[in-house]
């Protein structure tokens, strides 16, 4: 009987040595990351992203530390990652043209790893504060154009153009050197309406969204009328128009595009040819378009008329 029970007592000492020395083996910090990388962004974002390798199989987060003590002496916790199977981080809202060093611990219930190596990168320059307060007025063929500048570090300023209605992307129209506060234009045509804004840039980084302002101009001159439309084949309508006009005058021709959702210009004549024909059109269908007359200093109001091929 003591021979069985010691056999036991045996059999139980081996059987708790292999469960305790198994328990052992998870009761213990992660293994530590390794091949840490720090990437500054793109320039005026003031961001640095951190890749690294995942050595560990029992982490249940990690944690980001950060310095910018190049003997590497003073690290911050900067971020805590609460899950397991990460190797990304991205450290935002950083200061600019700023060396920063980092380093990654992985952690679990059981304690945190060693750190991993150091990686460190240079931030860029910050992106410049947009403008405020933009006006605008137009009289004696020139529209004026301010605004509050609320940026120090502005190296140029653009000035945007674009002709409500009709155009469907901004265009530079200046270039103005940092610290501007007005613009004047003397190219708006007159009888048009256009939306302006102002991007202060340092270097090739824009500011935020810029505000707009719409300014509308003088009065209009005289369009085309008497507007007709006829199938010319089954792939064609020539469009008709009547007005009295000068040799510098033309007719602007523009087709309503459903699948863009916005007028294009299909065509620009003379006004005095008095016709267009437009071509390359669908069978059996109808087609919206939009005349103007225009010339180097004024537009007309658009004048509309439907056209159906055969």
């Amino acid at each position: 009987m003591l021979k069985v029970n010691l056999r036991m007592s045996m059999r139980t000492i081996a059987a708790l040595t292999v469960f305790f020395s198994a328990a052992s083996s998870y009761a213990a910090p992660p293994s530590a990351p390794t091949n840490l990388e720090a990437v500054a962004s793109f320039p005026g974002d003031l961001a640095i992203t951190l890749r690294w390798t995942d050595n560990a199989q029992d982490e249940t987060g990690f944690e980001i530390q950060r310095s910018i003590d190049p003997g590497f002496e003073v690290f911050e916790t900067v971020g805590a990652i609460n899950f397991a199977n990460v190797d990304t981080f991205n450290d935002v809202g950083l200061a600019e043209d700023t060396l920063y060093f980092y380093r990654v611990v992985a952690f679990n219930a059981d304690g945190a790893s060693a750190p991993s190596n150091v990686a460190f990168d240079f931030t860029s320059f910050a992106r410049p504060n947009q403008v405020s307060g933009l006006t605008g007025s137009f009289a004696d063929g020139v529209t004026s154009l301010s605004w509050t500048d609320n940026a120090d570090n502005e190296t140029r300023f653009e000035v945007e153009r674009a002709e409500e209605g009709v155009d469907t992307s901004y265009s530079v129209i200046a270039v103005l050197p940092a610290n501007a506060t007005t613009y004047q234009d003397s190219t708006a045509l007159d009888g048009a309406s256009y939306s302006y804004r102002i991007t202060p840039y340092r270097f090739d980084v824009a500011g935020g969204a810029p505000e707009t302002v719409s300014i509308v101009t003088g009065p209009p001159i005289s369009g085309p009328t008497s507007i007709k439309t006829r199938p010319t084949s089954k792939a064609g309508i020539e469009i008709t128009w009547k007005g009295r006009f000068n040799r510098a005058t033309v007719v602007q021709v523009q087709r309503f595009n459903p699948d863009l959702g916005f007028w294009v210009t299909v065509g620009t004549v003379s006004a005095r040819d008095g016709r267009f024909t437009d071509t390359g059109l669908a069978r059996r269908t109808a087609y919206n378009y939009r005349l103007r007359a225009a010339t180097d200093t004024a537009v007309s109001m658009f004048v509309t008329s439907v056209g159906t091929t055969r």
